[in-house]
């Protein structure tokens, strides 16, 4: 490893004691609990339905989102991934978001700093060309997002925030047909309140998606 790579490496170690990034949620988080409760749901539903695309690629979503609390969730994400990929069920771009994704997972997960950076190293090319591809995929968007929000400030990902953050405000309104009603809940409570540079309209137009899809997931009884 060079000097810099060391550099870097060291400087994973110091931010992992900083107060400095943002607090990413942990497995206490009630968020999770209700995870795993609908991940069990899914695998019901799945039991009966197997070839279901749309189920398997709501069970993807959900592995992702646990295994940002706990690694042993990464495997069946990874797997789940693989199935919809083999049946030509997901798009590239969207895949290769998904892989960069879970590279950062895994270096959240990590160690040793050196394996941190190694595993950001290699998802930053993927999270990055799949977003200049796919502006306008909500998902996407959202991956990219929710990696680099969390990660300290010198990697210098604040451009991509900052562009994740404003393609969220324009798409989400507009996005009822693409996420599942929980899932848009969430992200839209998300930037309506990390967004720090929302215009009057956008978050009204936010709030009103945040509010219409939570009323559509608990009226189906889903989560994500």
């Amino acid at each position: 490893m060079n000097l810099r790579g060391i550099l870097a490496a060291l400087g994973i170690a110091a931010a992992s004691l900083a107060a400095d990034p943002p607090k990413a949620p942990g497995p206490a988080d009630p968020m999770f609990r209700q995870g795993r409760a609908h991940l069990a749901d899914l695998d019901r539903r799945i039991a009966r339905d197997t070839g279901n695309a749309h189920l398997r690629h709501e069970r993807l979503r959900n592995l992702y989102f646990l295994s940002v609390a706990d690694d042993e969730w990464l495997a069946p994400a990874r797997q789940s991934l693989s199935w919809l990929e083999r049946r030509n069920a997901i798009g590239s771009d969207l895949r290769d978001a998904y892989n960069g994704a879970f590279d950062v997972v895994r270096a959240k997960h990590a160690l040793w700093p050196p394996a941190k950076l190694e595993f950001l190293k290699r998802a930053e090319p993927l999270l990055d060309s799949a977003a200049a591809r796919s502006p306008d995929d909500v998902e996407v968007r959202y991956l990219r997002l929710m990696s680099c929000y969390y990660l300290p400030f010198f990697f210098g990902r604040s451009w991509s925030v900052k562009s994740d953050f404003e393609a969220l405000a324009r798409l989400l309104p507009t996005a009822g047909a693409m996420l599942p009603p929980g899932l848009l809940a969430t992200v839209s409570k998300f930037v309506l309140d990390k967004h720090g540079s929302l215009t009057p309209t956008q978050k009204a137009k936010l709030q009103a998606t945040h509010e219409a899809s939570r009323r559509q997931a608990s009226e189906s009884g889903t989560t994500s």
